[in-house]
């Protein structure tokens, strides 16, 4: 047993009595062990029970010396007075037994300790109560109950056959015993309730001290860079109005967001150096454009702009502006070298893109707000504009979910939603998704978009009661998980990975969790839980660890897709806005929502 994690989930259930605070808190632990693991501290320990004057009769006064004398009597007083009050007699806890002398290597008083500790634990009704291999072999395995009529359990025991090992040798010796199973289950289900965040690692040690190094050699102090980033949204802002990005977006989410706080969409102009001459005009150097990002040296040897011809978003956190984001003019596309479809702020000492979300905002989330992981920034604004208030879109920038951003996501104390693309990328994604928010003890849902589609394609061809209707009808994204597993894989592998899925869940789903996959599989429920126990034990010691090797098991498919097309239909889609943008007249921007899209 962890018992360093169950004195802290002891102590973590509320202040301890001003009085005997020791005591209390070994009652709050005792109760979650076995007899045989009450062992004492110390050996000079005294302990009264008014059925210790009985010991020399019923035992011989030598076993009884010896008896007194072991360690382990303290153990064996509690096992005694534990069968008793379950209305055991004295007689039947403390008759020899009758199989032969013990192994030396065996503590005679040990031994009896756990003999009276199996016999305590009745055996479950559904079970045969027939021989078992931890059985015990004297008169203590022919009832589970207290003695009522002696005749009938000395017929029993002299009835009984032989059996060459000990119930003491057996348990020592590690075998698993279904018995405990449950219990096990309750206490790591315990543990799992007062579990903070994974522990910080090696690497996320370097990190903080790498990034605050960064700080330290750099020439430019991060009010500078923060200043600068304000003085280029204002710019990019400014350039904002009447632009190909003002028309885009509003046709893209049927209103005009020129305004809206939450977004503050800009517009980089086309051309190499408006930014830059802009901001030489307001007494920014070279240097400290290039260290805040928003500029680049090109390979003349020329400084640009980072951020052409694109709308563009600000990253913010905080209040702070720390980047920006570009999206390229939707007409085109990679084959006209136009660059990636978003383009980040490059990694500065203030911006890593690992470490940011796009789209969170502290005071709307205190609201009641549900976060809604997405893909892309469009569909984190898409999410924001249709649910008024109900739901903020956040989006990873350009990578998949980081552990960084879960823990960001984890402070927020709510457990999100996963609305990734509806195609087997997003899929898969989702479920990346899924095994880095189980870390922190989220508990993320999952929406049924329309299959090829993504929440802004979804507001745009059914506006945003469909997008929120289905936000709103979002299932936990673990039973999509387990049904996956449990209707395309076989039994055997559908037992592991579906146990795996579970695991990572809060115990409050266990048991329910643990029925289906015992149904639909077809297998005992005992086994079940020892299967699930094991992956409970790994997430409960390293989470982090657990969730590593849940992900590399899709890592190899993510891949295998990567290279995939969109879908027909979706390309289809996409030729039909485009189309559609084309036919919106400039003054009518925003004004109605074109009905062909």
């Amino acid at each position: 047993m962890n018992a360093t994690q169950l004195l802290r989930s002891a102590l973590n259930r509320k202040p301890l009595p001003d009085d005997h605070p020791a005591a209390a808190l070994w009652w709050r632990i005792c109760r979650h062990l076995p007899p045989s693991l009450s062992a004492p501290v110390s050996r000079n320990a005294a302990f009264t029970h008014s059925w210790e004057s009985r010991l020399a009769q019923l035992v011989g006064a030598e076993r009884a010396e010896a008896l007194q004398a072991s360690p382990w009597w303290p153990a064996l007083a509690t096992a005694v007075d534990q069968g008793l009050q379950r209305g055991w007699r004295i007689d039947d806890l403390l008759r020899p037994t009758n199989s032969g002398p013990h192994p030396a290597a065996v503590d005679p008083c040990q031994a009896m300790v756990w003999r009276i500790s199996v016999a305590l634990d009745a055996v479950p009704d559904d079970e045969p109560h027939g021989g078992h291999l931890s059985s015990t072999p004297d008169d203590l395995v022919q009832a589970n109950a207290p003695a009522g009529d002696a005749g009938v359990q000395a017929a029993a025991f002299e009835n009984e056959p032989a059996v060459a090992s000990s119930t003491e040798v057996t348990v020592a010796a590690g075998e698993a015993d279904d018995r405990w199973l449950e219990p096990d289950l309750a206490v790591a289900a315990m543990l799992r309730d007062v579990a903070g965040p994974p522990e910080q690692t090696d690497a996320d040690v370097s990190r903080m001290f790498t990034r605050a190094m960064a700080w330290r050699e750099c020439p430019v102090s991060r009010q500078r860079m923060i200043e600068i980033n304000e003085l280029s949204l204002a710019y990019f802002r400014q350039c904002f109005p009447s632009s190909w990005g003002q028309h885009y977006l509003a046709d893209r989410f049927g209103e005009d967001i020129s305004n809206d706080p939450r977004f503050q969409p800009g517009q980089a102009p086309t051309g190499w150096t408006n930014l830059i001459n802009h901001l030489r005009q307001r007494a920014v150097s070279d240097d400290e454009m290039i260290i805040t990002g928003v500029a680049t040296m090109a390979s003349t040897d020329r400084l640009i702009d980072r951020f052409r011809d694109r709308v563009v978003f600000p990253i913010i956190h905080d209040g702070e502006v720390l980047g920006f984001i570009g999206r390229r003019h939707p007409d085109l596309s990679d084959i006209d070298r136009a660059g990636p479809k978003y383009l980040n702020t490059g990694e500065t000492p203030l911006f890593h893109k690992g470490a940011q979300l796009y789209g969170v905002l502290q005071d709307q989330l205190s609201d009641g707000a549900i976060p809604v992981i997405v893909e892309g920034p469009m569909d984190a604004i898409a999410v924001s504009l249709a649910s008024r208030g109900c739901y903020i879109g956040v989006a990873p920038l350009g990578t998949s979910l980081t552990d960084e951003q879960a823990a960001q996501l984890a402070a927020l104390a709510v457990h999100p939603i996963v609305a990734t693309d509806a195609d087997p990328a997003g899929r898969i994604a989702a479920e990346r998704d899924y095994w880095m928010l189980s870390k922190y003890r989220l508990d993320p849902l999952y929406p049924r978009l329309p299959v090829g589609t993504d929440p802004s394609d979804l507001l745009a061809l059914r506006g945003p009661k469909a997008l929120t209707e289905a936000l709103a009808a979002a299932q936990p994204l673990a039973d999509r998980l387990l049904n996956e597993r449990l209707d395309k894989l076989p039994p055997a592998q559908a037992l592991l990975e579906a146990a795996r899925v579970v695991a990572a869940r809060s115990p409050r789903h266990w048991n329910q969790d643990s029925s289906v996959i015992s149904t639909r599989l077809d297998v005992p429920m005992a086994q079940v839980r020892h299967t699930l126990l094991t992956f409970v034990k790994d997430w409960n010691t390293d989470p982090r660890r657990a969730a590593q090797q849940s992900l590399q098991a899709i890592s190899d498919l993510k891949r295998r897709i990567s290279a995939v097309a969109e879908s027909p239909a979706k390309q289809q889609r996409t030729a039909i806005a485009r189309e559609a943008r084309r036919a919106v007249p400039s003054n009518q921007v925003g004004a109605t929502r074109n009905p062909t899209r």
